[in-house]
């Protein structure tokens, strides 16, 4: 094989990095990429960035360009930069929070090498950013935030956090704040539940969620449907067809609204079955809901084996993939990630750390996106057997990143229990109008030169969280299940 068709041939499946790459345009270069994935051992690094160059930057004088950068870096500075790289880093590999919840035994001390590497985190990204101060109703939720962070940081170098009570503690270390169903009592010291529930009301309006309401209309004819089912009037398949035809002609959220009705009465037994292990809760009764609820031309859910971009990216911070996720764009390096889902069989719902350890990695996940991809809002879902939890991560500024709890909804188990839905339409209305917004064009950041805050890696994380587990531990933001 002559060297231009071997230049000239590309891998079957572009990297992980690619999406990354290519939102970095004119700026992007060996020391940025290095920089960005520093996860990355140097062997990895060089060769992935070397791979991209050749195979993936299809403007020559770029690529000649870049080469010509590396190599001269690479014979008079690269040994220096990946000596001092090398020391920072630490290299213990991250086990129990990848494996969502499997708690590995560790040492409860701290040294002082990671008390340092944390000091030099918080130095960088723990920011008083008055010049992007987030102003609800005259209170700066950004200045409140802050001195929640700055609480936190205190309150670790005495005592571990914990991921039934301190989800909200842990996460406000990469920026995120999680406003959730309850807030912890210390993070109500620097901002009060009116002020919280004022934000969470901007964030409504901001989506039009709170002057969306389901059609009255639409919700009888559904009734009357389940109604003439339920006295034996007509046939399963004519109730199939019935809810069909009614989709017809409605706006798109309605729509999708009737056609998960039709889609829970083809795909639910008939009753309640026993306890599903996670991957037939995830098939049989997840799978279609997400798939009518979410899929559209431009964007579509799946749940995977595959690793994401947002694992790859950051493989310090969980090397599991997510249970699912949404993703939007029509090429193969140019497809998005906007919404992620984590489950949980009903069973573990008293596991308040696994519980927790999804709600963080949720939160992780989303962040990630967003500074990947340049968005401003991402999706994500939490399960615990059908009870979900739908989440909207919105990015205000590099130093602060909302993660707000939009809806919390049981969804049925059986065609027996499908009527309770009905009266959670107006509900589930909203989170389809919320979710619309993710996967416009618009959901790109105004200002993507901004940057982004560092997220917290699992080293670090791993540091300041507790090794143990207990039920007695207050958990703040679970809901309750059934």
């Amino acid at each position: 094989m002559n060297s231009n068709s071997q230049s000239s041939k590309k891998v079957n499946k572009a990297p992980a990095e690619l999406s990354w790459v290519l939102a970095q345009d004119e700026s992007f270069d060996h020391l940025k990429f290095f920089d960005f994935f520093s996860t990355y051992k140097k062997r990895t690094a060089t060769s992935k960035f070397r791979s991209i160059v050749n195979y993936w930057i299809e403007n020559p004088e770029k690529k000649k360009k870049l080469l010509t950068n590396y190599n001269k870096w690479k014979k008079s500075k690269a040994k220096f930069y990946w000596e001092t790289r090398l020391i920072s880093q630490s290299s213990e590999p991250l086990s129990d929070f990848a494996e969502s919840g499997t708690i590995a035994p560790r040492t409860n001390t701290v040294t002082t090498s990671d008390l340092d590497s944390l000091k030099d985190f918080f130095e960088r990204n723990i920011l008083d950013s008055r010049s992007g101060a987030y102003i609800i109703q005259g209170v700066d939720i950004s200045a409140g935030f802050y001195n929640f962070q700055k609480s936190v940081c205190e309150y670790i170098k005495e005592n571990k956090l914990t991921y039934e009570e301190h989800p909200q503690q842990i996460l406000s270390l990469s920026s995120v704040l999680l406003l959730s169903q309850n807030s912890h009592p210390d993070f109500l010291k620097f901002i009060s539940l009116e002020n919280l529930n004022s934000v969470k009301r901007t964030i409504r309006n901001q989506f039009g969620m709170t002057a969306s309401r389901f059609p009255r209309g639409v919700i009888m004819d559904m009734l009357d449907i389940h109604d003439d089912l339920q006295e034996g009037s007509i046939l399963k398949t004519e109730a199939e067809i019935r809810f069909l035809q009614l989709s017809l002609n409605q706006e798109p959220a309605v729509a999708k609204i009737v056609k998960l009705y039709q889609a829970l009465l083809i795909f639910l037994p008939p009753t309640v079955v026993a306890e599903l292990n996670e991957a037939t809760l995830s098939a049989r009764y997840l799978q279609p809901v997400f798939s009518v609820l979410f899929d559209m031309e431009s964007s579509q859910f799946s749940i995977t084996n595959e690793n994401n971009i947002e694992c790859e990216l950051n493989p310090n911070i969980t090397k599991k993939r997510p249970d699912g996720q949404w993703t939007t764009g029509v090429s193969i390096y140019g497809r998005k990630a906007n919404g992620f889902l984590e489950v949980k069989m009903l069973s573990e719902k008293e596991n308040h750390s696994k519980i927790n350890i999804d709600l963080v990695r949720l939160g992780i996940f989303s962040k990630n996106s967003i500074d990947v991809h340049n968005l401003k809002w991402c999706m994500a879902i939490q399960a615990i057997g059908t009870n979900l939890t739908f989440f909207l991560t919105q990015k205000v500024n590099k130093n602060l990143l909302l993660m707000v709890e939009l809806e919390h909804i049981y969804f049925p188990q059986s065609r027996e229990e499908l009527v309770g839905l009905l009266g959670l339409s107006d509900r589930l209305f909203k989170v389809l109008v919320a979710y619309s917004s993710c996967t416009l064009d618009s959901n790109n950041q105004d200002n993507p030169e901004e940057g982004s805050s560092e997220t917290l890696s699992s080293p670090l994380m791993k540091t300041i969280t507790e090794s143990t587990v207990s039920k007695k531990r207050k958990n703040y933001q679970q809901h309750y299940c059934r």
